[in-house]
């Protein structure tokens, strides 16, 4: 899919899954990142997360993450290092990355009193670049993954998942 990027820092795509849309209140569930590198190598990292709060239904009929999926994962706090190090040194990118991801994963860094550092970074958000260039609202990921040739895995056929939407 990226074949054509002459990267010369790791670029990491992030999605993620929470219990809601209120930055600051609401947790991750489920942190998906696929990491680019320079000479081409590919990886991924999936994490559900209990967020140590109920999922509301609402949440649940968007990711299909009930809070019985998630009742002996690991806390944020448990799994902050692991998600660190994966985008360590690393450019980002993903769909409403710099109004959505980016704060929520800053903010859950923060309360683990852990530093995650932006500056340094570039941050690339997709679907900035498409209100950009199409000149009205964003269109919606599998729209805009159709338009380049992708089909993200799952999409339609279940229900909104981080890893399907990182790739």
């Amino acid at each position: 899919m990226f074949q054509h990027l002459s990267l010369k820092r790791p670029l990491v795509f992030i999605d993620l899954e929470t219990t809601g849309l209120r930055i600051g209140i609401d947790r991750i569930v489920e942190f998906g990142a696929v990491r680019f590198e320079p000479e081409k190598a590919v990886s991924d990292l999936t994490v559900v997360i209990n967020p140590e709060i109920p999922i509301p239904p609402s949440a649940t009929a968007i990711h299909g993450i009930h809070d019985s999926h998630v009742e002996d994962c690991p806390t944020f706090a448990e799994s902050a290092n692991t998600i660190l190090a994966f985008l360590e040194g690393a450019d980002l990118a993903g769909y409403n990355l710099r109004r959505f991801d980016l704060p929520v994963l800053a903010d859950a860094f923060r309360r683990e009193g852990i530093f995650f550092p932006i500056n340094g970074r570039k941050v690339v958000d997709v679907r900035m670049g498409e209100c950009r260039s199409a000149g009205r609202n964003a269109r919606p990921l599998s729209r805009l993954a159709a338009r380049y040739g992708r089909t993200p895995r799952g999409v339609h056929q279940r229900r909104h998942r981080g890893m399907v939407h990182s790739r």
